[in-house]
C-alpha cells in the first residue's frame, strides 16, 4: 500500500493518522465437473462461497479450432440465485463448451473462478436439422439445401467421409456412389438417409 501526500505550503510538517483498516478476502466460486450433459444442455456446477448470495455463470462455445476461439453464448453471463447449479440450455449438439463463476454478496464480488469444460453429446439417429432443409435422393443423387459457406460432409454406415462440399446457398446435389445408410452432417447437427 502506498500513499501520496503532498502538503500545500513546503515548509510546514504534517502527520497522518490511519485509524483502521479492512482487509476483505476475494473467495472464488471453484467449478466442478458439468451435469446432466445432454445434446443441448448441461447443468454447470460450482462451489459455494461464505457469504455470497448470486452467483454469474459465464458460459463461452468453442469454434472447434486447433487454438479455439471462444464466444459467449447468447444470455451470458447468467444469473444465478443462492445456489450452486445452473441449467444451461438451447446449446448445440455436440459443440465443446466451457464456464466459469463469479459469487457477489452485493457488494464484492469475486475474481472468475476456473474454467470447466462440457461437450454435449450427439443425437443418434434421425435429428431435426435447423441447418438442412429439402434433403432428398433423386436416382443416386443427394440433393439438399444448405445454407451459403456451410461445409457438407456426407459418411457412410461405418463413418468413413465420403463427401466434403462447401454449400454456395444453392441445392448442392451430391452422386451417392453405392447404396446404403449414410450420415449427411453440417456443423454440429446431423441426418440419416437411405439409397
Amino acid at each position: 500500500l502506498i500513499l501520496d501526500f503532498y502538503p500545500l505550503n513546503p515548509n510546514v510538517d504534517f502527520s497522518i493518522y490511519i485509524d483502521e483498516i479492512v482487509v476483505k478476502e476475494r473467495k472464488i466460486a471453484y467449478t466442478t465437473a458439468a451435469s446432466a450433459v445432454v445434446s443441448n444442455g448441461f447443468t454447470a456446477n460450482w462451489a459455494a462461497v461464505a457469504g455470497a448470495n448470486a452467483y454469474s455463470v459465464i458460459v463461452e462455445k468453442s469454434d472447434g479450432g486447433t487454438t479455439p476461439v471462444w464466444t459467449a453464448v447468447a444470455g451470458s453471463p447468467f444469473t444465478a440465485g443462492n445456489v450452486t447449479s445452473y441449467n444451461v440450455a438451447a446449446l448445440d449438439a455436440g459443440a465443446t463448451y466451457r464456464y466459469r463463476v463469479t459469487a457477489t454478496d452485493g457488494s464484492i464480488t469475486t475474481v472468475e473462478s476456473n474454467n470447466t469444460f462440457a461437450t454435449t453429446s450427439v443425437v443418434s439417429g434421425i435429428e431435426t436439422i435447423r441447418n438442412i432443409n429439402n434433403i432428398r435422393v433423386d436416382n443416386g443423387n443427394l440433393k439438399l439445401m444448405v445454407d451459403a459457406g456451410k461445409i457438407i460432409d456426407v459418411f457412410n454406415a461405418i463413418g468413413v467421409k465420403q463427401h466434403s462440399i462447401v454449400s454456395n446457398g444453392n441445392e448442392t446435389v451430391i452422386q451417392l456412389t453405392n447404396k446404403g445408410i449414410f450420415i449427411v452432417k453440417v456443423g454440429s447437427e446431423s441426418r440419416k438417409i437411405t439409397f
